[in-house]
């Protein structure tokens, strides 16, 4: 399994928090949709411990426009430094999920390839060397 895409998480120290979220944005009120999610993801992940900087810098992210109209999903990690990264998948995930570790990036791995992922941030998970 290639795993270049997820290159931002080389080198970069933990803890990490992970939010994949349906991020699609189908008409205007779909922008406040995303929103309503992250609210829900985020308080999950103050429950589960994560400092309110990595929340907020999550939030500034997923929430953030991506510029895919329609169905779209989006797999962010961040840690104490920021994002280090922000997957734009090609549908919204089965099931949305909030983490404080890097599982929902392996378990995305196991069912996608590098293709069928964009980075959203130049340098936050750049598909590279794949052909």
């Amino acid at each position: 399994m290639k795993l270049d895409w997820a290159s931002g998480l080389s080198g970069a120290a933990g803890p990490f928090a992970t939010v994949v979220i349906d991020a699609g944005r189908d008409d205007e009120s779909a922008a406040r949709e995303v929103e309503l999610r992250w609210e829900a993801h985020a308080r999950d992940l103050s429950a589960l411990g994560a400092p309110d900087d990595v929340v907020k810098s999550l939030g500034d992210v997923v929430t953030a426009p991506h510029g895919r109209p329609g169905d779209a999903g989006r797999l962010t990690v961040a840690t104490r430094d920021g994002v280090v990264l922000d997957l734009l998948l090609p549908e919204p995930p089965v099931r949305e999920s909030t983490r404080d570790g890097i599982g929902a990036v392996l378990r995305w791995s196991d069912r996608s390839t590098p293709h069928d992922a964009a980075p959203s941030m130049p340098g936050h998970g750049e598909p590279r060397g794949t052909s």
